[in-house]
């Protein structure tokens, strides 16, 4: 008689989770989540995170233009994820408007938020920017180096984004189809208007 095939080879795994790019190094896989603007019914601003890299932001409602924005942008897990021990990227496009010696800082805060709305911080970083005489894009990137960490159903990550500085036209974009581009001041490449984080993961 043949041999049977043991039957959990048979059953497939209750989650799935396509990875953007993997770590060779450390064997890690990487999820990306765009920044994403778009609007609610009532005609109000709405922050969110996406997965879909075409799914662009509402044209009014694809960056910051001051030095006193202070968002969320959020995503609810519908299934458990297990984030590895790993570094946390971050990516980000802005533009400093001003004049000379001003600055514009773009600080982004990443939480772990449960089902009873506690946030627990799992890192920041700051962008600075000093004005030098032009008007700046500049494409920024960044790491924090973060724990195992399981996201149960029904929990959130967020990303909240605050700007600050005395470069009061300054701009953030998060727009995740980057339909809009610009030319790097520095390094003259030409950037697109993404921001974006990627989290290290393990599928439970």
């Amino acid at each position: 008689m043949a041999n049977r095939i043991p039957h959990h080879f048979l059953e497939a795994p209750n989650t799935i989770v396509n990875i953007d790019f993997l770590d060779v190094a450390t064997g890690v896989g990487y999820k990306r989540f765009y920044l994403r603007g778009t609007n609610t019914d009532a005609g109000g601003d709405l922050f969110e995170l996406t997965t879909n890299e075409t799914s662009g932001s509402d044209i009014e409602n694809y960056r910051f233009t001051s030095v006193s924005d202070d968002e969320n942008f959020d995503v609810t897990f519908t299934k458990p994820l297990k984030m590895a021990t790993n570094d946390l990227e971050i990516w980000g496009t802005t533009r400093i408007v001003g004049s000379s010696s001003q600055t514009y800082t773009v600080t982004i805060t990443v939480y772990h938020v449960d089902v009873a709305a506690s946030a627990t911080s799992l890192g920041s970083i700051a962008w600075t920017s000093t004005h030098d005489g032009t008007n700046k894009y500049r494409k920024r990137a960044a790491k924090i180096a973060v724990s195992e960490k399981i996201f149960k159903k029904g929990e959130k990550l967020r990303v909240r984004v605050q700007t600050s500085g005395s470069a009061s036209s300054s701009e953030f974009y998060f727009d995740p189809v980057g339909r809009r581009t610009a030319t790097e001041t520095d390094s003259a490449a030409t950037i697109d208007t993404k921001s974006w984080i990627a989290i290290p993961i393990q599928v439970l």
